[in-house]
């Protein structure tokens, strides 16, 4: 019980802290739920901020109480902690925390680099660049994800780090080069495509694409078969002949989700029939009825039980002896298993060729599509802007009009909601401007036009 006004307000402060960072939390995790679309997340960003202000607003207390748990919060309150930091411009204490928690912890990290990419003042920018430059390695990861992410200029900082890195680490940096890069960091990253860390080999491929290198395509194109780090990038930045080496892995019953997406993205109508005998997979046949509705448009949903899972030791006695005899979890009084009902993807293969016979017509199979769209920059950028598109491919699309459009304006799939909705009314516009300069359905790279 709280015994003076000062006491008092320590504690409110603790529970916003609290709340903002479970609210950081359930954020970060709505991205990857298929039943909640990008705008959906706008009322928990709301919530967020209420408490962030708060914060904010309380200045030297809430300060103090920040800084008295920095030793011993979850990752999320972290995040919260370097955002109150960052508002209330204490830079100094955002720099002696960066010294003291434990940023070899991927989860601390990360949410230290997502507070500071969009927290930090502009005016820190420099300073930013400067750890970039420095000897502090363990926070190259960190810094570099913001300097990729707020589109710093550090292309030549990050250049000279990519060497004796840990994999998270160089990963971050080959990102974040992906998005300030420029023909100088282009040798360095070819190099990596060699590494012995598939995930690396992945995200170098995309950042020489974003940035008009073609070799890690026509690389890719011998080396999809037997490795995976090149299918993602075909899928973003490949030509035809991409289409055919995919579906070759996908008939030799040895594909990926990688595999899966990016025949989604690449459009071809080849496509469709291959994908419909995914359907059935246990572990594939959502991913391929994602990329049938990137397709087609045809935004094919269905309704499935997800039970409930449990953890043996949550059980009552008397479940657990059940269990142990007869294999059953708890169910409800009619029953039923305890769980919900989740709207996704339609993996039904009868209703897909349905629609399919209906929609032939529709279709021309010289060109590619995009959700029922001739592929161009308007079709991406319309695609980028549902609420239908999941964040996933939300994710891809973007690379997709950077590496094949150049597109010039800046974006992320996971930025708060009012920041995507300006930049969307950006990139819908510049679509529509730059239409005409596309042959609609046809492959590009780089701004040019694929044989």
């Amino acid at each position: 019980m709280a015994t003076s006004a000062r006491l008092f307000a320590r504690d409110l402060y603790e529970e916003h802290l609290e709340e903002a960072g479970f609210l950081s939390e359930q954020r970060a995790s709505l991205l990857f739920d298929p039943e909640i679309s990008w705008r959906d997340i706008k009322d928990f960003e709301s919530r967020l901020e209420a408490h962030l202000d708060a914060l904010v607003i309380g200045k030297n207390l809430a300060l103090e109480v920040c800084r008295a748990k920095v030793m011993e919060c979850d990752p999320w309150e972290l995040n919260t902690i370097v955002r109150v930091f960052c508002r209330q411009r204490r830079k100094d204490y955002v720099f002696k925390l960066l010294s003291s928690v434990d940023t070899g912890d991927v989860e601390i990290s990360k949410a230290i680099a997502h507070a500071l990419r969009q927290e930090a003042p502009p005016a820190w920018q420099e300073d930013l660049i400067r750890v970039l430059q420095g000897s502090q390695n363990y926070l190259d990861g960190i810094i570099g994800h913001v300097a990729g992410y707020r589109r710093f200029p550090a292309a030549a900082a990050i250049s000279k780090k990519l060497v004796g890195q840990n994999y998270n680490t160089l990963r971050e940096l080959i990102w974040a080069l992906g998005r300030v890069g420029d023909d100088t960091t282009i040798p360095k990253l070819r190099e990596m495509l060699t590494h012995d860390n598939a995930e690396v080999c992945s995200e170098a491929a995309l950042a020489l694409s974003r940035l008009g290198d073609s070799h890690p395509m026509r690389s890719g194109l011998m080396e999809a078969q037997l490795k995976s780090w090149p299918r993602y990038c075909l899928g973003v930045a490949g030509n035809k002949q991409a289409v055919s080496v995919l579906l070759d892995i996908l008939k030799s019953g040895k594909p990926d989700v990688d595999v899966i997406q990016s025949l989604g993205l690449l459009g071809d109508l080849s496509a469709v029939t291959p994908l419909l005998d995914v359907l059935g997979h246990e572990e594939l046949g959502a991913t391929a009825a994602i990329a049938l509705n990137t397709i087609t448009g045809a935004s094919l949903q269905s309704e499935i039980f997800v039970a409930d899972k449990f953890d043996e030791e949550e059980l009552f006695e008397e479940e657990r002896e059940v269990y142990e005899r007869e294999g059953k979890l708890p169910s409800r009084q009619d029953k039923t298993p305890y769980g919900h009902w989740q709207t996704q993807a339609n993996r039904g293969k009868a209703d897909w060729r349905r629609w399919l016979t209906e929609h032939r017509d529709k279709f021309d199979r010289s060109i590619r599509w995009r959700a029922g769209m001739p592929y161009g920059p308007r079709a991406l950028a319309s695609s980028l802007s549902s609420t239908t598109t999941p964040n996933a491919v939300r994710g891809a699309i973007y690379e997709e009009l950077v590496c094949r459009y150049r597109i010039p304006i800046p974006f992320e799939a996971d930025l708060p909601v009012h920041q995507q909705e300006r930049f969307l009314v950006q990139i819908n516009a510049w679509a529509n401007q730059v239409e005409p300069d596309f042959e609609a359905g046809k492959w590009y790279f780089a701004g040019q036009l694929q044989a």
